[in-house]
């Protein structure tokens, strides 16, 4: 099965050939991907201080967990759907706590920070067209 749809395809190796910069590969902070179906794949660093920073729920968060997630926030290569697919699993409280929201802890405000921080996935997006 595999011999024929390499020779369908006209394969070389039924690996597929991916290439990752050293930096990534290297990276000893994790690596978090993730796959956005609207956006496809994205990649970031230093996934670990984020991802412990997030499973202490806003309680005693060193400074590199609090950089951390306000990095994953504030970047726009990371989608809102990232985002809230790890606040399902660990919840929002670190979020809010590293951008210093007091009081109670309510969804709203993780709601405002991604529209503030990465309001070009809200807005409409038209594909690129070109006229030849």
């Amino acid at each position: 099965m595999i011999a024929q749809l390499m020779e369908k395809h006209k394969l070389q190796s039924p690996l597929p050939s991916l290439s990752f910069p050293r930096d990534l590969i290297e990276n000893e902070s994790g690596v978090g991907v993730y796959y956005n179906q609207d956006e496809g794949q994205e990649m970031m660093t230093g996934f670990n201080d984020i991802v412990s920073g997030l499973k202490k729920k806003g309680i005693n968060l060193t400074e590199d967990e609090e950089k951390g997630i306000r990095s994953f926030i504030w970047s726009d290569s990371i989608s809102p759907k990232f985002v809230k697919r790890l606040v399902q699993e660990y919840g929002y409280e670190s979020i809010e706590s590293a951008f210093l929201i007091r009081g109670s802890h309510q969804e709203s405000h993780l709601e405002y920070l991604l529209r503030r921080y990465k309001g070009a996935y809200y807005r409409n997006r038209y594909p690129c067209v070109a006229l030849l």
